[in-house]
């Protein structure tokens, strides 16, 4: 969910500056998808790689590796 949502942010952000861009040049910028498409994958390639190096996106399952269970796993 992390990746998705920096992915998400990163992508708002570059079509935000795009649009910054075009309204201060005062040009029509016409991206075509054979470009768009590559920039898009490249924002959650960046924003995969970022999660990974702050340990991951855990996705709501909780680390078990502290508790000590018996046979019947039930807490000890």
């Amino acid at each position: 969910m992390e990746t998705f949502l920096r992915g998400s942010l990163y992508i708002t952000v570059g079509v935000i500056f795009l649009l910054l861009f075009a309204i201060i040049t005062d040009i029509r910028l016409n991206i075509p998808y054979f470009l768009f498409i590559p920039f898009v994958l490249f924002a959650f390639l960046i924003a995969s790689k970022k999660a990974n190096l702050e340990g991951g996106d855990g996705g709501g399952v909780t680390d078990h590796s502290g508790y000590s269970y018996n046979e019947s796993g039930e807490d000890e």
